[in-house]
């Protein structure tokens, strides 16, 4: 039995974990709806990108930068984070990639991530990963904990 229901999920919860007050999940508007309201209510603001038939034939990446701008901007957030989804990776949207066009100040991470993986740990370690890399954390730190 895990505790969380997908690596996507897991990735949401660990962004929280980890301060984020935005999560940006990059898919379709029903991803892990049912935990993004839970989240929400515990004061992190999740938004989609929303994705539909044409990105899904010709990307998303203006989307997620024009969610992370308009984030920025109506929430003023400390930190956020992007969470891919099945059909973001998929697709193979590059999500540093955007979060680096979109012109935001925001430290923000990437996480490539979705459902299909047997443990949903994936969703952590990705999570934890992206972190470390943003400077957000140390493993080192993780240790001594």
């Amino acid at each position: 039995m895990h505790p969380r229901p997908s690596s996507i999920v897991a990735a949401l919860y660990t962004a929280r974990d980890l301060k984020a007050d935005v999560a940006i999940l990059h898919g379709p508007s029903g991803c892990s709806f049912k935990h993004a309201r839970l989240l929400e209510e515990d004061g992190m603001r999740v938004l989609t990108t929303s994705l539909g038939e044409n990105e899904f034939i010709f990307g998303g990446t203006k989307p997620l930068e024009d969610v992370l701008r308009y984030a920025e901007e109506k929430f003023a957030p400390e930190r956020m984070a992007v969470i891919g989804t099945c059909v973001s990776m998929i697709i193979g949207e590059d999500l540093q990639s955007a979060i680096d066009s979109a012109g935001i100040a925001t430290p923000t991470i990437a996480v490539d991530i979705h459902a299909g993986y047997i443990e949903n740990i994936a969703g952590v370690l990705s999570t934890l990963e992206a972190a470390e890399q943003a400077g957000w954390i140390t493993f080192d730190e993780l240790e001594r904990q």
